[in-house]
């Protein structure tokens, strides 16, 4: 299954723990997925990690060389938002969507993928409005918006 990561899976690749994420689950999701990540989280990541470098949780060496190993990564596969399907595609969900870095990825999952994972409430709470779902469909009918937990229960 082709599966995008949304930006919580990467955050412990520059040092962020995030609490209701084993560490593990990467290298679990490689072993039973094709991953993608849209090139747009490795902006997020950067953002997220100047805000802890400037209070000195991270180190920005920590920082870079998590994002450089993300993009090494053989094992995921990374996808552009510039001059595609899915810049054009985020210009219409932005009519319901306030987050135009959602929009992207949410976008570029719609396009590229068979599941967007996410651990972020509002995204998947985007998928209840009937224009986004109906959008969705016509992309790819069967796509999804799943948590950890329920990509576990559908694929198991």
């Amino acid at each position: 299954m082709r599966v995008l990561l949304d930006s919580t899976y990467l955050l412990p690749l520059i040092g962020v723990k995030v609490r209701s994420l084993d560490s593990r689950i990467l290298l679990e999701l490689k072993h039973r997925h094709r991953l993608l990540v849209s090139d747009i989280s490795l902006f997020e990541l950067a953002a997220k990690g100047a805000k802890y470098v400037v209070q000195g949780v991270l180190e920005p060496e920590d920082v870079t060389q998590g994002i450089q190993s993300l993009r090494m990564e053989p094992e995921i596969t990374m996808v552009p938002f510039i001059g595609t399907q899915v810049q054009n595609t985020s210009y219409v969900l932005r009519r319901t969507l306030n987050d135009y870095i959602d929009c992207l990825i949410l976008s570029t999952a719609m396009n590229e993928a068979d599941v967007l994972l996410t651990e972020d409430r509002a995204i998947q709470g985007f998928m209840e409005d009937e224009s986004i779902r109906g959008l969705a469909h016509a992309i790819a009918p069967d796509f999804r918006v799943l948590n950890y937990d329920q990509l576990r229960a559908v694929t198991s």
